[in-house]
């Protein structure tokens, strides 16, 4: 696209950056490891179609789509990359380029991509309010139902990061039972209940968390 120059790590040059991005990406960069690099951009915005990405749906879903591979080009361009096409695989997921892993997340007014030179990454932003009571039973399991609402909510965030995390290692779909998160300050674990793939019953996954413009932002980085 001639002319299309990155802020480093924010969207594209003359896209006004808001203070929840602001702070967004300030927190994201406190989570993760050396040679992550980071890109945000607001889903709201009216980001115009990039050549050789399709995507099809309702605009909420097409803005969305948008807002995350501009956040992905941002977070590339700091790993000196040039802007490239990320279309979607017949699994949905971006395809990034060779030796590179990445994860897209978004809510309502903010979005997030991390990318880097690792075997797979997982991020996944919520906002931070109680998890619903009638979404307990799917989600948690035995050893954390001693949860509060809000604990049961990052600890949904939590599995959303690692499950990510580990497709870009098994391309297999796991239920919210497959692992049990344990939560502390800054930090979690997330052991396997049972093997998948490559990841045998048992494994132990860790991963950080912050919460930031009124949501939970959860890392795992492998």
């Amino acid at each position: 696209m001639p002319g299309w120059m990155p802020w480093r790590g924010a969207g594209r040059c003359g896209r006004a950056v808001t203070p929840d991005l602001s702070a967004l990406l300030a927190a994201a960069r406190g989570l993760v490891p050396a040679g992550c690099a980071l890109g945000v951009a607001d889903p709201r915005a009216d980001w115009p179609a990039f050549p050789g990405e399709t995507v099809r749906g309702v605009p909420k879903r097409i803005a969305e789509f948008r807002a995350g591979r501009e956040a992905a080009r941002a977070a590339l361009a700091e790993l000196g990359l040039p802007a490239r096409p990320l279309p979607a695989g017949p699994d949905r997921a971006p395809i990034w380029p060779l030796g590179v892993a990445g994860s897209i997340t978004h809510s309502e007014r903010l979005c997030l991509a991390v990318a880097g030179r690792f075997r797979a990454m997982g991020v996944d932003l919520e906002p931070a309010i109680a998890l619903p009571a009638e979404l307990r039973d799917s989600v948690l399991v035995p050893e954390e139902a001693e949860a509060t609402d809000h604990e049961a909510k990052l600890i949904f965030s939590a599995k959303e990061a690692v499950y990510k995390a580990q497709y870009g290692l098994t391309r297999q779909m796991l239920g919210f039972d497959s692992v049990a998160v344990t939560i502390a300050p800054g930090q979690f674990s997330a052991r396997f209940r049972q093997d998948v793939g490559v990841i045998p019953a048992g494994r132990v996954i860790s991963g950080r968390w912050t919460d930031v413009s009124g949501h939970f932002l959860t890392l795992v980085c492998l």
